[in-house]
């Protein structure tokens, strides 16, 4: 992604299989300080796949199922606690669309039963060639970059949307701090399309490129909206 950041890149020499839960601990101590609703955020199974080195499986759709049953494991455990949203961030569905059907199956595997809302958020690209199969998957709030690919607000309106959406607004790889009136006249154009109720607002995706104190300024922003 043209992000500029480095990652240590898991490399994979054998199956994979489910070994602790990496996320309970953080998110029980959210819980105990904080009155409002939480929302964990977790890898998608393909931009886990695609991010990965890969030298046992050499094929994508097993590797792709196997990160998909260890997912599973991680979001039922955080239902059964009571998390309120599970997102799964897949930024590599824009950068290969003809993955969107692997990806339906997955998310299947993942949110079946769940109590919790569960979201797809994808980022970084382009969803023209998502939809309207990204609309319908199975999940109950899709995300989508705003930011990255403004054509993506037209790819959204031309669509028949079911779903909650999320508009990814703000930028989240900038400083630079949005136009609040700018923002409100874009919830407005959408909310002709969608029912209010539907939409949320929110970055175009993680806040962790950005300085700490100029992150703040955007959570700050979106909550006065």
């Amino acid at each position: 992604f043209n992000n500029n950041v480095y990652y240590r890149k898991p490399v994979i020499k054998s199956r994979i299989a489910f070994k602790d839960y990496t996320t309970l601990e953080d998110y029980k101590f959210a819980k105990a300080n904080s009155s409002k609703k939480l929302k964990v955020v977790l890898p998608g199974p393909l931009t886990w796949a695609k991010l990965s080195l890969d030298e046992y499986y050499k094929n994508l759709k097993t590797l792709v199922e196997d990160f998909s049953q260890i997912l599973r494991k991680e979001a039922q455990r955080l239902d059964q606690e009571g998390v309120e949203y599970i997102q799964f961030d897949e930024p590599s569905l824009c950068n290969f669309p003809q993955e969107i059907g692997l990806v339906k199956e997955s998310l299947k595997i993942i949110t079946s039963g769940l109590k919790a809302k569960s979201i797809l958020f994808s980022y970084f690209g382009s969803i023209k060639n998502l939809t309207p199969e990204l609309l319908n998957l199975a999940v109950d709030i899709i995300g989508i970059d705003l930011v990255s690919k403004p054509e993506n607000l037209d790819a959204l309106l031309e669509a028949d949307v079911k779903k909650e959406v999320i508009l990814g607004c703000l930028d989240a790889r900038n400083t630079k701090m949005e136009d609040e009136k700018e923002i409100f006249k874009l919830i407005e154009k959408v909310a002709k399309k969608i029912p209010p109720e539907k939409i949320y607002v929110s970055p175009s995706c993680g806040l962790e490129f950005l300085p700490h104190e100029n992150a703040l300024k955007k959570i700050k922003l979106l909550s006065s909206i």
